[in-house]
């Protein structure tokens, strides 16, 4: 048994070996390829059937466009209820962006497309930025590969393709299940990655920027600034500012001002202050942390699994949870930020960026599967390191176990296999990635501070 597991092992490595990097992809790879640009319609087309024609329409989709149609007539973004009866949840911005996919509610008056047009243009614009996100990282990092004189790898070529489609698709399940819920996870995707391409093109203050937007688009994002933080960037700090500034003043063009002083005010007292001092409304509450809703904090899992039996254990757990919630979640940030003490080389420190844009997940007190599509950034970070270390498009037997585990977990999760929703597999094979990230991260600064030992004794 142990020699057939080698002889499999082995020849796993040897195939990603016999890659040839700057070749063009052979029959095989051009079938993938035609594969795959044939799959997106068609998942296209089942997802806006299951979102708009099905008997109960599927997906979070509708409230942001019932959010959208609130935003552009002046009603309360958060009373109006989507079919399901579902509330909108976010800061203004993405309501006011959603306007021109605006849909009323029955009976309203007014020319809006419909339902199944709406349906089909957010997936185009989800599919467009996922694809986006992947090739504007994957080209900051060919780039930074040539300026550091290592090899280059020509326009479609076999490694060419793959930095751009291998992390698409070992994040295929959490990024399939965001493309059928109709969320936000792609551009936030998109907004991530464009922070890091600025990281590595050494655009310091646009990186900030676009962290800022996507914390004011989705709030999560915001950990992030964590990162500058640590590494005192001025730029990036007034860059992100600028980005959260942006963020907030954009529906004061778009809503007018009075129409979002009253969408702000409804945020900070119907959703923030009633989610802090646990005291909002219950049909919100519910929506948001009901124990049936695969969230994937650390909060959620722990509860899940001291509680294992879905249908007896009361639907919120206790006090004491969040607060083993917290306790793990600053501890686990306190460790990645002591490991990546030392600054690196600007691969390393984008491997830190992506490090924490995985660990944040778990850490959000609603995370659901699908945001876990954001392990795309630290596979392209991974591929990128490794591959020039090995032959072919070996990266090493710690990113190849991780990136089963991940495709494993997502689609367990797709499955939605109750074990390994409740308790979060998911999450443990992401703490795995962030493990991995960082150790290759921390291999680069340690490389870098090495190189520079060197010169600064000569220098003194």
């Amino acid at each position: 048994m142990h020699r057939l597991l080698a002889r499999f092992l082995g020849s796993v490595q040897r195939w990603y070996e016999g890659f040839r990097p700057e070749g063009r992809p052979g029959r095989l790879g051009l079938l993938g390829l035609w594969s795959l640009a044939a799959a997106i319609p068609i998942f296209g087309i089942i997802t806006v059937h299951r979102q708009a024609f099905s008997h109960s329409l599927k997906g979070d989709l509708g409230v942001f466009f019932r959010a959208g149609w609130a935003a552009r007539t002046g009603a309360d973004l958060y009373r109006v209820t989507d079919g399901h009866g579902w509330h909108y949840h976010y800061l203004p911005l993405l309501a006011s962006l959603m306007m021109p996919l605006a849909d009323p509610p029955p009976g309203a008056a007014g020319a809006y497309l419909p339902y199944w047009a709406l349906a089909a243009i957010w997936y185009c614009v989800n599919v467009v930025c996922l694809f986006a996100a992947l090739h504007i990282l994957a080209s900051a990092l060919e780039s930074l590969a040539a300026k550091a004189g290592r090899q280059h790898y020509p326009r479609y070529s076999t490694a060419w393709w793959a930095l751009r489609l291998w992390p698409f698709l070992l994040i295929l399940f959490p990024a399939g299940d965001a493309l059928g819920a109709g969320q936000v996870t792609t551009p936030v995707l998109l907004l991530l990655a464009s922070a890091g391409a600025a990281m590595l093109t050494e655009r310091r203050g646009l990186a900030g920027a676009f962290l800022g937007f996507a914390g004011i688009l989705k709030l999560f994002p915001l950990y992030l600034l964590i990162y500058p933080l640590l590494r005192r960037n001025r730029p990036m700090l007034v860059g992100a500012a600028a980005g959260m500034l942006l963020g907030l003043l954009l529906p004061v063009v778009l809503m007018g001002p009075v129409a979002s002083f009253e969408a702000y005010r409804g945020f900070v007292a119907g959703r923030l202050l009633g989610e802090v001092n646990g005291q909002g409304d219950p049909l919100i509450m519910n929506e948001m942390h009901g124990s049936h809703a695969r969230i994937q904090s650390f909060e959620y899992m722990i509860y899940d699994s001291l509680n294992p039996d879905a249908t007896n254990r009361p639907n919120f757990p206790s006090t004491g949870y969040f607060v083993a919630h917290i306790a793990v979640s600053g501890a686990l940030t306190l460790a990645v930020l002591w490991t990546m003490r030392r600054r690196g080389d600007p691969l390393a420190e984008f491997l830190l960026l992506a490090s924490l844009a995985v660990l944040v997940v778990p850490i959000l007190p609603v995370a659901r599967p699908h945001y876990y599509a954001l392990a795309a950034l630290a596979f392209a970070g991974l591929y990128a390191a490794e591959w020039p270390r090995r032959k072919g498009l070996w990266p090493g037997w710690p990113v190849t176990l991780v990136a089963v585990a991940v495709v494993a977990a997502g689609l367990l999760d797709a499955l939605n296999q109750h074990e390994a929703v409740d308790f979060g597999l998911a999450t443990y094979v992401a703490l795995a990635l962030v493990a991995v990230t960082l150790s290759v991260a921390r291999g680069r600064s340690a490389a870098a501070a090495g190189q520079a030992s060197p010169n600064q004794l000569s220098k003194s």
